[in-house]
Order: C-alpha cells, then sequence, then structure tokens
C-alpha cells in the first residue's frame, strides 16, 4: 500500500514527464521511412496507454483516501504526495512522533480495508 501511496503521490510529475516525452515523439519533419513512422505511432500509443493507466491509478487512490477523516488526509497529503518526514508532519499537525506513527498504521488499515472491499 505504500508503494501505491508513494505512486499517487508523484502521479502528476510522472504525468508530465510523460507527457513530455509524447511532445518529444512527434513525428519529424520529412520522416518519409515507414518503418520510423510505425515505431514513432507505437512508442505514441504506448505512452498514451501507461498516462491513461497511471490516471485510472490516481482516480482508484483517491476514491480510497475520501474514505478517510481530513487529518488522515492531510497526513497522506503531506508524507506521500509532499514527501515530507514524521517529525515534521508531527509539529505540522501538532501531534508526537508515536503518534503520527500510529495514525499510520491506522490509515493503512482502513486503506487495505477499503481496497478489499470495494469491488
Amino acid at each position: 500500500m505504500k508503494l501505491r501511496l508513494l505512486d499517487w503521490g508523484c502521479t502528476v510529475e510522472r504525468c508530465r514527464r510523460l507527457q513530455e516525452e509524447l511532445r518529444r515523439l512527434e513525428e519529424p519533419e520529412g520522416t518519409e521511412n515507414a518503418f520510423l513512422q510505425e515505431e514513432f505511432k507505437a512508442e505514441r500509443a504506448r505512452l498514451e496507454g501507461r498516462l491513461a493507466e497511471i490516471w485510472r491509478e490516481k482516480k482508484r487512490m483517491d476514491a480510497l483516501l475520501a474514505g478517510l477523516e481530513e487529518n488522515e488526509q492531510e497526513y497522506i497529503r503531506l508524507r506521500f504526495e509532499k514527501g515530507y518526514g514524521i517529525d515534521y508532519i508531527g509539529r505540522r499537525l501538532y501531534i508526537s512522533r508515536a503518534t503520527v506513527f500510529r495514525m499510520q498504521d491506522r490509515i493503512l488499515e482502513k486503506l487495505r480495508q477499503a481496497e478489499i472491499e470495494t469491488p
């Protein structure tokens, strides 16, 4: 679940990089070689498919995260989207380091259960 949350947190950056790759793969002018044209089309299709897959997974995770309490959502945003450490999150949420760890365990368990219950 942590890996999925890390992927979710960097979704926007990953999509930006993929879109940049797609932009660079625009068919070069004067490319008359049929093989190269097909290669460009195949690579673009692969990248577009990957981009769609990333957004589908982000939407699934967003739906799971919507079931969390506000402070739990804030923890997820700070930890996995912004990449802040436990100590900073504790100070930001005005809770102890131990409470942050307990919160993390509780959140991960809630997400696992929500994922099991979601078809």
